[in-house]
């Protein structure tokens, strides 16, 4: 994808977004008509979004950890005939 058609200051911004999304959001806005300041919320929205993504990504690790630890401790507490042999 070629850049020629960003101004200095969309480039700048750009740079905000992971390299591995940039591609996707160009393509997904039509990058030309946009104003720098339509530009600048866009970028806004897009790491917004990717924040709430992480965010619920970190929670849906944590909660899964915590049933780990909770599956742990119970199998720690099975009578000896349950517990697996090597």
């Amino acid at each position: 994808t070629t850049l020629s058609f960003l101004s200095y200051s969309q480039a700048l911004e750009l740079l905000a977004l992971p390299e591995s999304e940039r591609e996707k959001f160009i393509e997904g806005h039509d990058m030309e008509s946009l104003t720098t300041r339509e530009f600048r919320a866009l970028i806004q929205e897009e790491k917004q979004k990717m924040q709430l993504e992480l965010e619920r990504a970190e929670q849906y690790l944590e909660e899964t950890q915590d049933e780990l630890e909770l599956k742990e401790e119970e199998l720690a507490e099975a009578p000896p005939e349950l517990a697996f042999s090597d």
